[in-house]
């Protein structure tokens, strides 16, 4: 399951469908919005869904970011090498793989993509 940052709309939406070229990659994607809208590759980004929700249930998504219960900032991103999702503290440091915790340990901050700030607090005052 792919979702798509729109970057016209500084927006996140589901991906109904990808489109490929004959070599093989993503050339574009089908979203809904009003309607169903066909993008071309320099108007989205595709992040992948974690299938892993936070503490509030709300699905996490690569590039996400996420707060402790001791207030740290980690966002999420794909491993190319692994396979899997990593936690990146604002440093870069990799903090195991997002599977090895429960949901229990996060809550869902927003993404990099709509608010590239987010890495930059030191505390978000929100309650874990």
């Amino acid at each position: 399951m792919y979702k798509a940052y729109i970057k016209a709309t500084n927006s996140i939406r589901a991906v109904r469908s990808l489109h490929f070229s004959k070599e093989g990659k993503v050339e574009s994607i089908s979203i809904y919005s009003e309607k169903l809208r066909i993008l071309d590759l320099d108007e989205f980004k595709l992040l992948r869904d974690t299938t892993f929700p936070d503490k509030t249930g709300t699905e996490l998504i690569e590039e996400d970011v996420v707060k402790n219960h001791s207030g740290d900032l980690f966002k999420i991103t794909w491993n190319k090498e692994n396979y899997h999702f990593d936690l990146l503290d604002k440093d870069g440091w990799s903090h195991w793989n997002l599977s090895q915790y429960t949901s229990e340990e996060f809550v869902k901050v927003g993404n990099i993509n709509t608010d590239p700030d987010l890495m930059k607090l030191s505390e978000v005052n929100m309650d874990v």
